[in-house]
Formats: C-alpha cells, sequence, structure tokens
C-alpha cells in the first residue's frame, strides 16, 4: 500500500504582500507523506510529534481500504446489552462483542454509555467500532486515558481484534504502547519537515502476566479489597471459602472465590472478579488455571460464562446449562402482592418491595428452598431460623428472593489439573520445583544455568 499526500497552498487574496516579500507568490507544496506501507497486517501503529500528519495518513489508508475513521455513534440513553436491539439474539452479540473488549460485567451491562469511566468508553467504542466495520480505524487512540490504564486496554483491544479476524489502525502521539497493541507495523512520523519510516514489530506475548503473583488470603483480605463490590451479588460471601488473589506489585488485580462443593467433595468456583483496568488481559483465565492446580476437582454454576469464555479457555468443560426455577408457588405468591416480574433483576427494587412484611411472609413461605444462609462466626441456620430471618429483615427477604429468580446458567466442570509451567506458563509434561514455584524443565535450566 502507497501513501503518497501533498498539499498546494496558494495565496489568498489579501496576501500579496507576505506572498512577494517571502518569494511564494507561486504557492507552497507541503509534502506530507510518501511511504509505502505493507499489507500483511492486522494491527498498524501510527505514531509521532503533533504536526506530523498522522491523521491524513490516517484517512489515506481508511480511503484506500474503503472504510472510514470511527467517529462515536453510540446511543447515550439506553443500556450498552440493548445499543444494537432488543432482541435476544441482537443482544446476545452485542453481549460477545462487550465482553470481547473488557466490558464483562453485569452491572456494567445494564448502564448507559455516559455512566461509564473514561476507559470503559474506550472499549465501548472499539466494541462497536468493531460492529460496524471489519476494519476498525481510530484517531488519538487511546489518548485521553491516564497511561497506567491505556496499558491494559490496548492489550485486550488488539487481543479481541486478532481472534475475531478483523484488522485495526491506530493513530496516537504516545510512543508508551508499542509493547501492549502489538501492531505488525508501526508507521513513524517527524514533523518540520515531514518524515516518515515504516518498521516491522511483530512482537508478541503477554506483557502482563509475567508480572502477575497468587496468593491466598481469608475473608478478612477480601473485604479489606473493593474488588468484592465489582461483583453482582455484591461484596457479601459466606460459607467455607477459598480466596486467591492475583497481584500485580502490591495492587490486587483479581480474586477468585470459591466454596466446598458437598455434593461431589471438590470445590465450586463461586466468583472471579477481575479490576476493571485489567480486564481481557488474560489475568482471569491465569487466576483460574493456578487455582485448578490446587483444586483440580472444581466446578463452576455461573451465568456469566455464557457470555465470557473464561472457564473454557482455562481448561474447563461446559458440560450442560442449569435452568434456575423458582420455587413452586412462589410467583402466584408474589402476584397477589402486585410484583413487578421485570424488575426481579433489580436489588434496589427488591429491597424496596421486601420492606413490606406481607411480602418478606410470602418468601419465608418458601425458606426450604432458600439455601444455606451462615451468620456470623461460619453457623449454618437451619430451616426454621431461615424463614424467621426472612420474615424479620428485609435485606435477607431481598438477598433471598434475588437468588431465586428465574436463569439459566452454565456448568463447567474439570477433570484433571493440567500441569502449567508457573514461568512461561506453557503446558508441560514435567514441573520441577524452583523457589517455591512449578516449572518446567526449561525454564528450570534458563534459571540455573551453572547447574547445565
Amino acid at each position: 500500500m502507497r501513501i503518497t499526500k501533498s498539499y498546494t497552498v496558494r495565496p489568498h487574496d489579501g496576501c500579496e504582500l507576505i506572498a512577494e516579500s517571502f518569494g511564494v507568490t507561486g504557492g507552497y507544496v507541503n509534502n506530507v507523506a510518501d511511504i509505502d506501507v505493507p499489507d500483511d497486517w492486522q494491527v498498524l501503529y501510527i505514531t509521532g510529534e503533533s504536526g506530523c500528519g498522522k491523521t491524513t495518513i490516517l484517512r489515506e489508508i481508511a480511503d484506500s481500504l474503503g472504510t472510514t475513521i470511527y467517529h462515536e455513534g453510540i446511543k447515550h440513553d439506553i443500556p450498552l446489552f440493548s445499543i444494537y436491539g432488543t432482541s435476544e439474539d441482537e443482544q446476545m452479540e452485542t453481549l460477545r462483542l462487550l465482553t470481547s473488549v473488557g466490558i464483562s460485567d453485569a452491572v456494567l451491562w445494564m448502564n448507559s454509555y455516559d455512566e461509564l469511566s473514561d476507559s470503559q468508553q474506550a472499549r465501548t467504542q472499539v466494541a462497536c467500532a468493531m460492529h460496524d466495520s471489519d476494519v476498525v480505524v481510530i484517531d488519538e487512540f487511546l489518548s485521553t486515558l491516564d497511561r497506567t490504564t491505556a496499558k491494559p486496554v490496548a492489550y485486550s483491544v488488539q487481543k479481541s481484534v486478532r481472534e475475531s479476524g478483523k484488522r485495526l489502525v491506530v493513530t496516537t502521539a504516545h510512543d508508551d504502547l508499542v509493547d501492549y497493541l502489538m501492531p505488525d507495523y508501526v508507521v513513524r512520523g517527524v514533523a518540520f519537515p515531514s518524515q516518515w519510516t515504516v518498521t516491522k514489530h511483530g512482537v508478541r506475548g503477554n506483557p502482563f502476566i509475567g508480572e502477575v503473583t497468587y496468593m491466598y488470603g481469608d475473608k478478612h483480605d477480601y473485604r479489606r479489597e473493593r474488588l468484592g463490590e465489582l461483583h453482582y451479588k455484591g461484596k457479601y460471601t459466606g460459607g467455607t471459602k477459598e480466596y486467591l488473589f492475583a497481584y500485580i506489585g502490591d495492587r490486587v488485580v483479581a480474586v477468585l472465590v470459591s466454596t466446598y462443593n458437598r455434593g461431589t467433595g471438590g470445590r465450586r468456583i463461586s466468583r472471579v472478579v477481575v479490576h476493571p483496568s485489567y480486564r481481557g488481559c488474560g489475568i482471569g483465565k491465569r487466576l483460574v488455571e493456578r487455582y485448578l492446580r490446587d483444586f483440580p476437582d472444581t466446578d463452576v454454576v455461573a451465568s456469566m460464562a455464557m457470555y465470557n469464555p473464561i472457564f473454557e479457555r482455562a481448561g474447563m468443560t461446559r458440560v450442560r446449562d442449569v435452568e434456575v426455577r423458582p420455587p413452586s408457588g412462589l410467583k402466584a405468591d408474589l402476584k397477589a402482592l402486585d410484583f413487578d416480574f421485570d424488575r426481579w433483576y433489580d436489588k434496589d427494587y427488591l429491597l424496596s418491595f421486601c420492606e413490606s412484611q406481607d411480602a418478606r411472609d410470602a418468601i419465608a413461605k418458601h425458606a426450604n428452598k432458600a439455601g444455606s444462609i451462615v451468620v456470623p462466626g461460619g453457623a449454618r441456620l437451619d430451616e426454621g431460623s431461615i424463614a424467621r430471618k426472612i420474615a424479620s429483615e428485609p435485606t435477607t427477604a431481598k438477598r433471598v428472593l434475588f437468588a431465586m429468580r428465574p436463569r439459566t446458567m452454565a456448568k463447567y466442570v474439570h477433570d484433571f489439573a493440567p500441569m502449567i509451567c508457573e514461568s512461561c506458563w506453557q503446558e508441560t509434561d514435567e514441573l520441577l520445583i524452583d523457589d517455591g514455584n512449578a516449572v518446567c524443565p526449561r525454564c528450570y535450566e534458563k534459571n540455573h544455568p551453572t547447574l547445565f
């Protein structure tokens, strides 16, 4: 692809004095670019000084590819999950796109675009651009984000683009995203006079995984960390759990919560929460892999798994979907109280509904289907105590009613624990312990060259 662009500046009427004084009466030719860009790319990164012509070159590339620079045209006043339609197929496709760029939070899906943070809006823009075209062309890519946040966003965006088979062209005045966007080629410009170079980059690999460390904590650690608040069930957890934290430096970037599975004697993963800035960077997948190494007899039953393939990527197998149905008679009891079934997912509405003693009594009738309720100290309540607690506490009634809502959940199982090197994160037939980490023979030899 050859990009050639120049402007001829001719004097306007009234400019005769300037034109004659400086000898430019015939006009002036501004040569912006004359470069060859190879065609074998999926991600192209255009950078350089202000004024060097980045946007001009971007327009030329977009024109040659039969597309245009993306301009945000997102509907601002409706929930994200319905920005491309309200049918089930349209919403499923929208959720797939949003999840692919790291917007993988049920609460965020119900927000409008205006309610998102800058980084979440940037991710949403890329998802929308991917919906509209096979070639995503973005000017001033992530220029408004702080640089710490921009790096994981850039990585998750390029991963999504590559997995979808689409192409991405961006401009930015920042050089710091090259190792995270991992372009096939970098087109770099210098202004005054304009000069351009094209260099092959081609570096692959996850720049974050090597920085991540893992450590088990307890419920007090979990409650101190604010990540728990990001889960759609809220920060509350009950029962016997493991809490596995992922750190980059001293910052918690993800947490996995599990519980003892009384049905199988193994474990069940109940929550995986990744910091919004690091979603789409593979940290959640690695966290699940790390947990499965310690607890191979583990399963998952989760609504989010239907939209986000994190568990499949971590080596688990989807076996069947689980349909959760309200207890027999509950719907009739709720209907008699004018319950709005369309808002069964809305916790604020449920809490308001449960302020009524009649509502709490109706829910308490079904206490035998409420599951386990754990009180401080870890004690489990019997059925009679659960019914009394529901009848007397709006917050407990709300939580039980929310858990009884109808929904479909995906189930995953893990039949074996793959042996994963904790240094290169590749599957291996043999693991050696090196300073507390399980590593493959190749990495062990690399760490101890004097022994070989």
